[in-house]
C-alpha cells in the first residue's frame, strides 16, 4: 500500500502519481492511497479524475486534521498491503522505486527502507538554482546520509520510508501531536525498539524544494522550532546534528556579549568566525563548480542565513518548551 498525503498540491500531484502509477513490480501488485486534508486549490478535482482513471489502483480519503501523521493514520488503517510506503506528493519517483523499496527490504531484513533525496529545482530562475545549491551539501544541511551520495548502510532514518506492516503493530502509528518531524520521531522509536532501518543510496526521490528563498528560510524556522518540542515528545528523538544550528546562533550572541564584558575575546571570537567564513567559501566554491560560478559571491551569505533562521526556530522553540506554551506539553499523552 502507497500512502500519499496531501494538501494543495494542485502544481506537483499530477507529476507525482504519474510517477507512481508507472511503478514497476516483478510480482504482485499495489494500491495507491492519497490522504488528501481537505484541498482548496483544485487538487480534489485532479484526484477525481485519477480515481475515475485508475478505480482498481487508487483511493481518496479525507483528512480533516490537515496534518501528515493523521494523514499516515488513516491511509495506515485502511491500507491492505503487506508493506506500507510513504511517498510525498512533492516528489517524482523512477519508475524501479517501488521494486528497488522491496528488493532492498527483502534483502537486508530491516525493518523499514529508503534511498536518498535528490533536490529538484521548481523552475530555471537563479533563485531556484541557489536553493538547490544550498540543500545539496553538508555544510548546508548537515551530515543526514539520506541528504548525501553515500554507501548502502544502517541508519537512524530514511525520508518517506517502505516500512513492514508489523511495525505498526509493534511500535504504534505516527504520534499525531507532531506536525513536523514525525517521519523521524517515528523512526527514532523503531530503532529504540530494537529495529532496524537500511538506506540504499540506488533508491532516488526527486523532490521539488521552494520555489523562493523566502520560503525556504521560512521553512527552516518552523522545522527547527519543531525540534524541541520533538525532543519533548520522545527524548530517544534527539540528535546533535539538529541541535547544531541553535547552539551556533546562541554561541553568536554569546560571544557578543562576551566581547564587550572582555575585550581579550575579540581576537578568539574573530578567529571562530574566520573558521566559519572559509568553510562557507569552500563550500560555495564547491557548490559553484557544480551548479554555477555566478553564486560563488551568494552562497557563503546564504549558508549563513539558512543556519541563523534554522537556528533561531530552534531557540525560539527551546523558549516555547521552558515557559511551557508548545503546543505538544498541553496535550494528552498517546504513546506509552
Amino acid at each position: 500500500t502507497i500512502i500519499i498525503p496531501c494538501l494543495n498540491e494542485i502544481n506537483f500531484i499530477d507529476t507525482c502519481l504519474t510517477s507512481v502509477l508507472n511503478f514497476e513490480l516483478n510480482s504482485g501488485s499495489f494500491e495507491v492511497i492519497v490522504v488528501d486534508g481537505m484541498s482548496t486549490d483544485g487538487t480534489r478535482n485532479a484526484l477525481a479524475w485519477w480515481t475515475m482513471r485508475y478505480p482498481k489502483y487508487m483511493r481518496v480519503l479525507d483528512n480533516p486534521y490537515q496534518i501528515v501523521p493523521t494523514a499516515m493514520n488513516i491511509g495506515i488503517r485502511e491500507a491492505r498491503g503487506r508493506w506500507i510506503v510513504r511517498l510525498d506528493a512533492h516528489s517524482m519517483y523512477p519508475s524501479d522505486y517501488l521494486s528497488l523499496c522491496l528488493d532492498t527490504a527483502m534483502s537486508s531484513n530491516a525493518d523499514n527502507v529508503g534511498g536518498v533525496v535528490i533536490p529538484q529545482r521548481k523552475d530555471e530562475t537563479r533563485q531556484a538554482s541557489l536553493i538547490q545549491a544550498l540543500t545539496t551539501h553538508s555544510f548546508g544541511v548537515g551530515d543526514a546520509e539520506f541528504r548525501l551520495e553515500t554507501t548502502s548502510a544502517y541508519v537512524d532514518t530514511v525520508p518517506f520510508g517502505c516500512y513492514r506492516r508489523d511495525v505498526f503493530e509493534k511500535i504504534g502509528l505516527f504520534d499525531e501531536r507532531l506536525v513536523r518531524n514525525q517521519d523521524y520521531e517515528f523512526n527514532r522509536r523503531l530503532t529504540s525498539a530494537g529495529g532496524r532501518i537500511w538506506l540504499n543510496p540506488d533508491i532516488r526521490i526527486y523532490y521539488y524544494n521552494e520555489p523562493t528563498l523566502g520560503e525556504l528560510f521560512q521553512q527552516a524556522r518552523y522545522t527547527g522550532r519543531w525540534n524541541p518540542y520533538m525532543w519533548v515528545v520522545a527524548p530517544y528523538s534527539f540528535s546533535p546534528r539538529h541541535a547544531i544550528p541553535g547552539l551556533f546562533l546562541l554561541g553568536l550572541l554569546k560571544g557578543i556579549l562576551a566581547i564587550h564584558l572582555l575585550p581579550v575575546l575579540v581576537l578568539p571570537y574573530g578567529m571562530i568566525l574566520l573558521l566559519y567564513g572559509i568553510l562557507a567559501l569552500i563550500s560555495a566554491a564547491q557548490q559553484s563548480y557544480k551548479y554555477g560560478k555566478w553564486m560563488l559571491p551568494i552562497l557563503p551569505f546564504l549558508f549563513l542565513l539558512y543556519h541563523l533562521n534554522y537556528g533561531y526556530g530552534i531557540l525560539r522553540g527551546v523558549i516555547d518548551v521552558l515557559l511551557h506554551r508548545s503546543p505538544v506539553q498541553n496535550g494528552q499523552e498517546v504513546w506509552k
